[in-house]
C-alpha cells in the first residue's frame, strides 16, 4: 500500500521497502513454525500449496490446477 501513494520520499520509499521484506521473510518463519507445529499434515499442504502463489503457477507441472 505504500507504494501506492501520490507522493514518495525516501523515507517512505525505505519504509515500503523494509516492510515488504519483513513481510516475505516473516511467512517464512511461520510456515517453519507450522510445520513444526502441524508435523508432515502441515508439510503435505505445504507442497501442494506453497509460500506466496500456488506451485502449479510458480513452478508447472503438467498436473494442471
Amino acid at each position: 500500500m505504500f507504494f501506492l501513494l501520490p507522493t514518495m520520499k525516501l523515507d517512505l520509499l525505505v519504509l515500503a521497502i523494509l516492510l515488504n521484506i519483513y513481510n516475505v521473510i516473516g511467512s517464512i518463519l511461520y510456515d517453519k513454525r507450522l510445520v513444526k507445529i502441524g508435523g508432515s499434515a502441515y508439510a503435505d499442504y505445504q507442497a501442494v500449496t506453497g509460500l506466496i502463489w500456488r506451485r502449479s503457477i510458480a513452478r508447472p507441472t503438467g498436473r494442471g490446477w
